[in-house]
């Protein structure tokens, strides 16, 4: 399966894994900034813009939180180069000092004004992004992919065509020494025992203990007010908790789980990963954003595809939603399939040709500041590769 298989992307320095994107992002530091950040980015092609909601006053803890959010995402091995935009020297200087290793970095100075400013933004974005565009893909090894594993709007076809094509994929991943992140715990919580027996050693198992003990608790403390399966869920063949606790084990393959991992934490070595944090998909993609992923893999029950930031997301849907979206990029017919054709897609994505989720235009995202999600925003090329 994997003979044929080519895959690219752009080295990394002091990364295993390898970006299979170039992205600038324009990070604004402080609210007070934001806009000038957003003027930069809409004026160039190709370049995100990652903003604050923390001005001068606000508390310094949560702005720290805030800032390392930030510099957590940037790290992400799709971005090529950071345009810092800011007020306070002595934070831009660290903020540079943190990145400067890993990707281009360039910074603002706003303090000759807001016009200036923007037209000097804009100027230096496109000086980053020609040194972008010259940059070319390399040949690299599925060692080199830190993959994130996602679902939403579960249903009974998507559980039943998807999920196993989706676990096959994630073991040919694992098996050539790649890393695949995933964070539906709260789909889990009737199978805790189950995963448990999945980990590697008694040290993670406590772990796994320990996270799924909060949903546990909260499924209880809610009774039947707690919201999972949602209505979606059950009015498409997806009627209890067991069925779609099943159904998220089989999405993770069959090997071990490495380690439990934070929201926003990279995982230390290959495998199979489970992170904790936020349960909504938007919040969920970007902490897998920040704990590394170049690529996110997400089953699709519902019309609507998952988007994220930065990394492409590949929609994989049963062939049943093939006449009511086409935010899929793979629609599935057969539970027996194979994940080759997953791999084809998988290899044309890092050779630059975008997913469905690429193709849209402005997408929103989300900084998960100490549990209270905050806006960001990013814009999506329009051509056919980046």
């Amino acid at each position: 399966m994997l003979d044929d298989v080519e895959i690219y992307g752009y080295s990394r320095p002091q990364q295993s894994v390898r970006g299979l994107r170039n992205h600038l992002i324009v990070v604004s530091i402080t609210d007070l900034t934001n806009s000038i950040a957003f003027e930069v980015a809409s004026s160039v092609e190709r370049a995100f813009v990652l903003v604050s909601p923390f001005g001068r006053v606000a508390d310094p803890v949560r702005k720290r939180a805030g800032l390392a959010a930030q510099l957590q995402i940037c790290l992400n091995p799709n971005v090529g180069a950071v345009m810092l935009v800011g007020l306070d020297a002595e934070t831009l200087a660290y903020a540079r000092s943190e990145l400067a290793d890993f990707v281009d970095v360039a910074i603002i100075d706003v303090s000759r004004g807001t016009n200036a400013s923007c037209r000097d933004g804009v100027s230096t974005a496109r000086e980053l992004l020609s040194v972008l565009a010259s940059r070319n893909r390399e040949p690299i090894e599925l060692s080199a992919l830190c993959v994130g594993i996602k679902s939403v709007g579960s249903t009974s076809a998507s559980s039943s065509l998807v999920t196993p094509v989706l676990g096959r994929f994630v073991d040919v991943i694992v098996e050539a020494g790649g890393r695949v992140l995933f964070d539906e715990c709260a789909d889990l919580v009737r199978v805790v025992a189950a995963l448990e027996q999945r980990a590697s050693n008694s040290s993670v198992r406590g772990r796994i203990a320990e996270v799924m003990q909060r949903y546990v608790e909260l499924e209880r403390d809610m009774g039947p007010g707690y919201p999972n399966p949602t209505a979606h869920n059950r009015e498409n063949g997806v009627v209890d908790l067991e069925g779609k606790g099943s159904a998220a084990l089989l999405r993770l393959g069959r090997h071990v789980i490495q380690s439990v991992i934070s929201y926003g934490e990279r995982p230390m070595e290959p495998g199979l990963h489970m992170v904790t944090g936020a349960a909504s998909p938007v919040a969920s993609a970007l902490g897998l954003v920040a704990s590394g992923c170049n690529v996110i893999v997400c089953s699709l029950g519902d019309s609507v595809g998952l988007y994220s930031f930065i990394a492409p997301v590949i929609n994989i849907c049963p062939i049943d939603l093939h006449a009511q979206t086409d935010d899929g990029d793979l629609y599935v017919e057969s539970s027996e399939s194979n994940a080759s054709l997953l791999l084809e897609l998988l290899a044309a994505c890092t050779k630059g040709v975008l997913t469905s989720s690429e193709r849209r235009c402005s997408i929103p995202a989300a900084i998960w500041d100490r549990g209270e999600p905050a806006q960001s925003y990013g814009f999506a090329d329009h051509a056919n590769r980046v």
